[in-house]
């Protein structure tokens, strides 16, 4: 019992130190964002500045980076759908724990009552 509980423990840790790698990389790639968003400005003001076949060149590479953006966008959102569902995990998780805990406790209370039931029986034989 105390193996499954210690099973549990440790893999509650894992799936806490996946939930704190998931956030970390989510804020990564919210900076990332960040800057490419920074970059999207940037591109936008040379884009006005041009003219002609510059112009039609800009806009390839805009369209390059909101590809990338887009993309970046789509990842987070799957980083953050991901954290739900690893919290959602740990909730169960915890919860199974619990559950274990309850039945072992009545299990240690089954068995204690189970002793004496024997032991008084012993005693009542032992007598006659």
């Amino acid at each position: 019992m105390k193996r499954e509980t210690e099973k549990l423990e440790k893999e509650e840790d894992a799936m806490r130190t996946t939930m704190k790698s998931l956030r970390r990389q989510i804020h990564e790639e919210s900076t990332i964002i960040t800057m490419l968003d920074k970059h999207l400005d940037n591109d936008q003001r040379e884009l006005d500045s041009l003219n002609g076949a510059e112009t039609i060149e800009a806009t390839e590479v805009t369209t390059e980076l909101q590809t990338k953006v887009d993309t970046l966008t789509d990842n987070v959102n799957k980083l953050e759908i991901n954290d739900v569902k690893t919290k959602e995990s740990l909730g169960s998780f915890k919860h199974n724990l619990l559950e274990v805990n309850e039945n072992y406790v009545k299990d240690i209370d089954q068995l204690v009552h189970a002793k004496t039931s024997i032991s008084n029986q012993h005693e009542q034989a032992s007598v006659r």
